[in-house]
């Protein structure tokens, strides 16, 4: 249990490590001390609160194919914003990004719950990547 814990945090730090070079809108007030206090509050959450939410959301998820999965993220990050006055997600900012096989547009989303979805669905993203390397 406790190696899951410490597992999820290290994956939470980095997701939110490379969300926030990928998009900006993430404010962590004091730097890495306050990425690591938000990594930490997101693992508890992870492990104490998403069981819940995901049972709130079981109508949702079971009628639409589990597409709803990253909600109960976004939830949970809205919570940790409201706990933490270290962190907040002021706005969704992304830059866009072209390369010659592929084009990602420019996105911006004021503050509000789309911000908190689009930051969960690059964060889950992301920490998916994160948690399929270190099952291999």
């Amino acid at each position: 249990m406790v190696k899951k814990f410490m597992r999820g945090i290290v994956i939470e730090a980095w997701a939110l490590f490379l969300v926030n070079q990928l998009a900006s809108g993430l404010f962590f007030e004091q730097g890495l001390k306050s990425l690591l206090l938000t990594a930490t509050a997101l693992a508890v959450a992870g492990l104490l609160i998403k069981p819940i939410i995901n049972i709130l959301l079981l109508p949702i998820n079971l009628v639409t194919f589990n597409f709803f999965r990253w909600a109960s993220h976004a939830v949970m990050l809205f919570l940790v914003d409201l706990v933490l006055t270290e962190f907040r997600i002021v706005n969704f900012n992304f830059a866009g990004y072209s390369s010659d096989l592929f084009s990602l547009p420019l996105l911006y989303i004021e503050s509000g719950i789309l911000s908190y979805l689009a930051f969960s669905v690059l964060i889950g993203l992301v920490a998916g990547v994160f948690y399929w390397i270190m099952e291999k």
